[in-house]
């Protein structure tokens, strides 16, 4: 789900991605825990236990929920 005009932006070596990009792109390719915290720290990002949308991709991860709609359905259910 990127077109081709964010993933040319992305190969600029001086494009930073959003941070739900990097969420978007890490749950893509269903990274474990450990590897999407490394992911996030890499774009100088990382999660927070004090923000729901970030304790509902946890939870997806931990659950191994990566398929983006239902992803968003579990983000739409509580509201964010």
């Amino acid at each position: 789900h990127i077109n081709a005009k964010l993933f040319s932006k992305m190969r600029n070596p001086n494009y930073h991605a959003s941070r739900k990009t990097i969420i978007a792109l890490g749950l893509a390719l269903e990274l474990n825990i450990t590897e999407f915290e490394i992911f996030l720290s890499s774009a100088n990002y990382a999660f927070s236990l004090n923000n729901t949308f970030d304790i509902a991709i946890i939870y997806c991860i931990e659950h191994k929920i990566y398929d983006i709609f239902e992803v968003n359905e579990i983000i739409y259910e509580l509201g964010l």
